[in-house]
């Protein structure tokens, strides 16, 4: 029988089209997401801005790896929230000044409802952080740069 093996590359397309100076309609894959300033950055509010769609990018990529990582560890979450808490340093966008760093300090918070023993969830949270932070080996948006980063795993019995 003849192995597939999936591509460990693949050509990533997706295309903005600006409707006004802070609204982009970006498109993919038939699917379409407005990314938008509030009204009182000259915005109409119809989407989050782009510095929100960045960390909600971050939320996302987290449950998906959080749940990989788990079933990688035999371990299932009945129930999971994550919550982001970051510094956003504005100059940048603002173009007051360059910003090398433009999240100083972000963290994610990771409540879960499982069976697992806490000796699971300590590893799945280990495995995540060096996911996240320190190794582009899941997830390309890490917190390499940041000052002050992290992720907090809180574990609720099922």
């Amino acid at each position: 029988m003849a192995v597939i093996r999936q591509k460990t590359t693949i050509k990533m397309r997706l295309e903005g089209v600006a409707q006004s100076h802070s609204r982009t309609d970006v498109s993919t894959a038939g699917l379409t997401t407005i990314i938008d300033e509030p009204v009182e950055r000259g915005g109409t509010n119809l989407g989050m801005s782009p510095t929100q769609t960045f960390a909600a990018s971050l939320i996302g990529c987290t449950n998906v790896i959080s749940h990989k990582i788990a079933e990688k560890n035999g371990v299932h979450f009945k129930a999971m929230n994550i919550r982001l808490e970051g510094d956003f340093d504005r100059r940048g966008v603002t173009l007051a000044e360059d910003v090398a760093v433009p999240f100083p300090a972000m963290t994610l918070h990771i409540d879960v409802t499982t069976d697992a023993t806490q000796e699971q969830i300590d590893q799945i949270s280990v495995t995540n952080w060096r996911c996240i932070a320190r190794s582009p080996k899941w997830c390309a948006l890490r917190a390499r740069n940041s000052t002050k980063s992290g992720t907090s795993f809180r574990h609720k019995q099922a």
